[in-house]
Order: C-alpha cells, then sequence, then structure tokens
C-alpha cells in the first residue's frame, strides 16, 4: 500500500533498552500510537495513478537501509538495529 502524500499525526521516542521500555509504556504513547494506526487505516488508500506517484514520491535515504537487517527479507520479521 502507498500513501501519495504524508502528514505528521504523531510524535514518539521510541526506547532504546529494557531499561527505557516500563517509561515508554504510557497512557500518553498508547494514545499517540493509536491516534497513527487509527488514521493510517482511515485515510490511506492505494495510489491508483502510477504516474502521479511517480512524480510525487521521493526515494528512500541510503541510511534507511543501514538499519535493517541484511538477512532478512519482506516475508520474515524485520529486526532494526539500535546503537
Amino acid at each position: 500500500m502507498t500513501c501519495a502524500s504524508t502528514q505528521e499525526i504523531g510524535q514518539l521516542t521510541f526506547p532504546r533498552s529494557l531499561e527505557e521500555l516500563a517509561s515508554f509504556v504510557n497512557l500518553k504513547n498508547i494514545r499517540t500510537l493509536l491516534m497513527v494506526t487509527e488514521a493510517f487505516w482511515r485515510l490511506c488508500r492505494p495510489v491508483d495513478d502510477e504516474e502521479f506517484w511517480e512524480m510525487k514520491r521521493r526515494p528512500t535515504h541510503p541510511a534507511i537501509y543501514s538499519l535493517i537487517d541484511a538477512s532478512k527479507d519482506r516475508h520474515h520479521f524485520c529486526a532494526l538495529r539500535f546503537e
């Protein structure tokens, strides 16, 4: 599924360790995650006009690929590395 535009509707700082996990799981963050999830499923629609999409889209920044474990593929769980 591809969205033709993006809009920031929430901002979270994800925990970098198990010690930070307890402070991450709170009502404010859960509400933000639910708001983002609800907005995605309500507003994000597949793009029918491929030409329009090619004009509007931006390529993925190469730094994103360094976060993804190369041993994984799209059919398996995506492991992210945090440093």
